[in-house]
């Protein structure tokens, strides 16, 4: 690899089994994809991959919901920050915390996506992993509400502490941070948004 290389870190990616790496283009195609993509993926090789959207590479409904999720990043810049999701492969399922950011040009157009995906597996509370999705989703979409972590832990149908404890192993913040960087990512999308 060369620093002029602007796809070294694929290299690195290669190297960590458990983090799918993914750069697509304005079309939502996959340009670049790391060795753990390719394996979860059931491909035979990266090539198997590349040029394909998410609709051609993961089964219904999964494939449309990432590439809603791509076309939410390529048509508005919004980033996708730490998306607690559940990805079906042909050899099982693995709950996966993902992220996706436009990438711009040198003119600040968006030319495509790059993102990561990591694996939450071997962890205890898999079973967890749906009931604190859903109180994640409901604290995206009301982050500008007052919002409690009893609230958030009840959604879940878990205790506070234990709600406390499964956001802070998956998200390595505590719901009360988590909730301040939820709003500080939504003010500065507002803010680079101009208006």
């Amino acid at each position: 690899a060369c620093l002029a290389d602007p796809w070294f870190a694929e290299l690195l990616f290669d190297c960590l089994p458990d983090v799918d790496l993914f750069v697509k283009d304005r079309q939502a195609r996959y340009v670049v994809v790391s060795d753990g993509m390719v394996q979860r993926a059931g491909a035979r090789s990266k090539q198997d991959l590349l040029g394909r959207t998410t609709l051609e590479v993961f089964p219904p409904p999964l494939g449309r919901v990432y590439y809603e999720q791509d076309r939410l990043v390529l048509d508005q810049g919004a980033a996708l920050r730490d998306r607690l999701e559940l990805h079906f492969y042909r050899d099982g399922s693995c709950w996966y915390l993902t992220q996706k950011f436009p990438l711009h040009d040198a003119n600040g157009r968006i030319v495509g996506l790059a993102g990561t995906s990591r694996a939450l597996e071997g962890d205890g509370d898999v079973a967890r992993y749906p009931m604190l999705a859903r109180a994640i989703e409901h604290m995206r979409r009301n982050f500008s509400q007052p919002l409690r972590v009893e609230e958030l832990a009840g959604l879940a149908q878990l205790s506070v502490a234990r709600f406390e404890r499964g956001v802070k192993r998956i998200f390595r913040v505590t719901p009360v941070q988590l909730l301040a960087k939820t709003r500080l990512e939504a003010a500065a999308e507002m803010l680079a948004g101009g208006d």
